[in-house]
């Protein structure tokens, strides 16, 4: 039997959005870039859900889904721009 609701279909996890229609695949997600970070999860659509790591800090993650992926700068460094 064939999906007959859209409750069938699943949200991209939290740190990846999708903003196609008609996605079969999980694939279909994609991360946050690095620098970036999101919570949203929840049939997120759109690269805004992604935030920026605030200034002083920085990440390398890709399809990050926590601030805590923001690390410190050390000490001798600085960094003046988000994400």
């Amino acid at each position: 039997m064939g999906a007959s609701a859209e409750s069938t279909c699943e949200d991209c996890l939290e740190g990846t959005y999708n903003d196609q229609t008609g996605s079969t695949s999980i694939a279909a997600c994609v991360d946050c870039s690095i620098g970036r970070y999101s919570t949203a999860g929840q049939a997120a659509t759109s690269s805004s859900v992604c935030l920026e790591c605030a200034e002083g800090k920085w990440s390398d993650s890709v399809g990050a889904s926590a601030e805590s992926t923001c690390e410190d700068c050390l000490e001798g460094t600085y960094n003046d721009q988000t994400g």
